[in-house]
């Protein structure tokens, strides 16, 4: 038995502390560990630290007993009332997924006798660890560098689970606008945070209007706060094209629950690189993901019913959130990424739908 391994079994705190990463994406891309965990220390009480605009998942999640949020833009000195609580919560494990400076401080705020930390940890966040989850490095996939923990841990065995908890209420509401759509239905996300990730909107219009006209599919557009233009702009580059179609926009009108419920009613989510896209493949919803500056190798969705889009310019998946490139070569990777692409991409999806649904 390994050290560690002789020290997980001498746990005797009856609580464990989970620290997720900063991103919906991150965070979905961990959720398969809940189960891991609450399997592995079953008379424990799992604890999620979250930002604030991350929580909405965990905090009605079965597998979580609590979740305590913080402030992504506070400043570290206003952070005193959050590292009192954690140091009063008396952890006897605590794992950083995020592996920052402020992270960082929270695992050792913690006090716990055992701190696991992946080989991603930067800013100095490493020293704060007991132990370090080896072969969990930038270059292995961000699903299975999370699972290193589950197999840190003695339950790498057990089938990867994402669970999503989603009231019957929400459920009703999710199917309701659903079934105000044609099917196939193809939901659309033209969102993300990197400038480099964000594929044109007008684009993304152009792919939905082939849907349309090809499957007679109905068309969702969703989106956060931030993408509330951008889903004004769809539907009205929609109007232009086929103005005798509506499309259901629900850009920055759904909680991150509510947006989960609805991907599960999806044929197809076309998104990019972004939370949204492994919420819905978490969902088992196919997806078309777009790459420009990631990689679908490392940052992609596992599974056979996905088709994965990557750029093939010079710099493609060299996570920059600028471009390096000036004048003509500005974001060369979104004019790589063809139209004719994408749209052959939901096409492959809609027909393994639509087959699915007959064979049904």
């Amino acid at each position: 038995m390994s050290d560690l391994a002789t020290r997980l079994n001498a746990i005797t705190h009856q609580r464990i502390g989970i620290i997720l990463p900063n991103s919906l994406s991150g965070v979905v891309r961990s959720l398969p560990l809940l189960p891991a965990l609450t399997e592995r220390f079953p008379d424990a009480a799992l604890i999620a630290i979250v930002s604030e605009e991350n929580s909405g998942l965990l905090e009605c999640h079965s597998r979580v007993a609590r979740v305590i949020s913080y402030k992504r833009r506070e400043m570290i000195h206003q952070w005193r009332p959050l590292l009192r609580n954690l140091q009063a919560q008396q952890f006897g494990l605590t794992i950083d997924l995020r592996g920052q400076l402020r992270t960082g401080l929270m695992c050792l705020a913690t006090g716990s006798p055992i701190r696991l930390g992946l080989e991603t940890a930067c800013e100095g966040s490493s020293y704060t660890y007991t132990d370090l989850i080896h072969d969990s490095g930038p270059l292995v996939p961000e699903m299975v560098r999370y699972w290193r923990v589950a197999e840190s841990l003695g339950v790498g065995h057990l089938r990867r689970v994402s669970e999503v908890t989603i009231d019957s209420r929400t459920t009703e509401w999710a199917i309701e606008q659903a079934s105000s759509r044609r099917r196939p239905l193809l939901a659309v996300h033209p969102g993300a945070d990197w400038a480099t990730k964000r594929w044109p909107v007008e684009k993304f219009a152009v792919v939905a209007c082939k849907a349309m006209r090809v499957h007679g599919a109905g068309v969702a557009i969703l989106g956060g706060a931030a993408e509330v233009s951008a889903g004004e702009h769809f539907v009205l580059m929609m109007r232009k094209f086929i103005p005798s179609k509506s499309v259901l926009n629900l850009a920055g009108k759904t909680s991150q629950i509510r947006l989960a419920a609805f991907l599960q009613q999806a044929d197809c989510l076309l998104a990019n690189d972004s939370g949204p896209l492994h919420l819905a493949a978490s969902l088992d919803t196919p997806v078309v993901g777009l790459f420009t500056c990631t990689s679908p190798q490392i940052s992609g969705p596992l599974g056979a019913t996905h088709e994965l889009i990557s750029s093939c310019v010079d710099c493609h998946a060299s996570y920059r959130k600028r471009c390096p490139n000036r004048g003509s070569r500005h974001l060369a990777c979104m004019e790589d990424l063809t139209v004719d692409r994408v749209s052959d991409a939901v096409n492959a999806v809609l027909q393994r739908q639509q087959q699915s649904r007959r064979a049904a």
